[in-house]
């Protein structure tokens, strides 16, 4: 069975005025990745993300990668919001 498309509402994050995200044992998973999309979409007073992945950099050096740079390619409503890990 199909749902129905349903209108975009107003996201209520869009009137929050959140300047600082703090995400930890970041993942990188599939709904992570959405979740953090929805974020970084809505939050208009977004200075700064700190994001600590949870990765061993020193024996997975590629996933960690991977995980960063899809983070930083996530379009963002705030032109002033950093990402750091």
């Amino acid at each position: 069975r199909k749902r129905k498309k349903t209108e975009k509402g107003v996201c209520c994050l869009s009137t929050c005025q959140v300047k600082v995200l703090n995400i930890s044992g970041y993942q990188g998973s599939c709904g992570e990745l959405k979740q953090m999309r929805h974020f970084l979409g809505n939050l208009k007073c977004l200075e700064t993300v700190k994001v600590d992945v949870e990765v061993d950099q020193g024996k997975d050096v590629k996933r960690y990668m991977r995980i960063t740079n899809a983070l930083m390619k996530l379009p963002r409503v705030s032109s002033n919001c950093q990402i750091h890990f």
